[in-house]
């Protein structure tokens, strides 16, 4: 597939659910691909994000003022942000997560796997995100931490050590980055049978070690600069969620 050429730059960028979520480098929100639950039109206005994160049918924006604002669909209330300042956000299928200006973790929206009333307790978290029924969070000292529903593994072999510097989750697997620059990788995926596979090495992109811990930007075959470290991570395989819902298709922005 050739990509589209983006005239604006994207800092950041999620994709869920055949829809994408960008971060302007003037902090502007970007929204293109489904629209049923209004992802892409509802996407607020403003020039004041800095952090962006997509669940199957919902978007969360950080601004640079601590504030939390959603959108999209909410019938499990995973649009209804608890009041308060953050730092981070994270997203899964239909739930959502937040890093408090206290490094403790805000959860909401839908608990089948008891992804949100089982959220850790502590302030040393740095990054989280979700799954379908699952969580992960990165803490203060380079460790990584899982909860909710664990049949296959994603919450029970998350890789021990301190040495990791960001972490994502997929809808039944999650994938870290080391300091070092390599990946690792455990759970499931959907087109692996249902086998359960522990966590594992994980080969580098072409871009090399340097580039996902410097955040340089990788060119791509359609002429599009891509962005490495953290929002490379973030490019997440479309959710094949069970209670995800199809859409109207919109154009790439």
């Amino acid at each position: 597939m050739k990509w589209p050429t983006i005239h604006h730059v994207l800092v950041a960028a999620v994709l869920v659910s055949l829809c994408a979520v960008g971060l302007s480098q003037a902090g502007e929100l970007r929204a293109w691909g489904l629209d049923g639950d209004g992802q892409v039109t509802g996407v607020p206005s403003g020039g004041d994000y800095i952090a962006v994160a997509a669940g199957d049918a919902h978007g969360l924006a950080l601004r640079s003022d601590g504030i939390v604002v959603a959108w999209g669909r909410d019938g499990d209330g995973q649009c209804d942000v608890p009041v308060g300042t953050y730092r981070a956000i994270g997203a899964g299928a239909d739930f959502s997560l937040a890093i408090r200006s206290d490094g403790s973790i805000a959860a909401w929206g839908y608990d089948g796997g008891r992804q949100v009333s089982d959220v850790p307790q502590g302030n040393d978290f740095v990054a989280v995100d979700g799954g379908e029924f699952f969580a992960v969070a990165l803490k203060s000292d380079g460790s990584i931490v899982a909860w909710g529903n664990d049949r296959w593994g994603q919450v029970s072999d998350v890789p021990s050590g301190a040495d990791f510097t960001a972490v994502v989750a997929g809808d039944d697997h999650a994938v870290a980055l080391r300091s070092d620059g390599s990946l690792v990788a455990w759970g499931t995926g959907r087109r692996s049978k249902g086998h359960r596979r522990p966590a594992r090495s994980l080969p580098l992109p072409p871009v090399g070690p340097s580039a996902w811990l410097s955040g340089t930007m990788a060119p791509s075959s359609g002429g599009v600069k891509i962005p490495t470290v953290m929002t490379l991570l973030s490019f997440r395989g479309a959710r094949t969620s069970s209670r995800s819902r199809p859409g109207i298709s919109t154009p790439w922005p």
